[in-house]
């Protein structure tokens, strides 16, 4: 069985009133007793390798690494 905890990288656009750039979030998936735990510390916004975490909306940071957890393949993952 698969297990679905880990460190994960998606890409991602990210804009602004005058650029989209095209970056990699990287972030590790854990479990924290009855739910799983997004590690906040272990968050990377990269663009070209160089971390722009401190730039970002971390809501919009946020509601993006929910929707890759939520699109995940369940059957990659097992049942636990």
């Amino acid at each position: 069985m698969a297990n679905r905890y880990g460190r994960y990288t998606f890409d991602a656009e990210l804009d602004c009133d005058w650029m989209t750039v095209d970056v990699d979030i990287t972030f590790i998936l854990s479990n924290e007793g009855e739910g799983d735990l997004i590690e906040t510390e272990s968050v990377v916004i990269s663009l070209s390798g160089q971390d722009i975490s401190r730039f970002v909306n971390w809501n919009y940071i946020d509601n993006l690494i929910a929707e890759f957890i939520a699109n995940g393949d369940q059957k990659d993952y097992g049942n636990g």
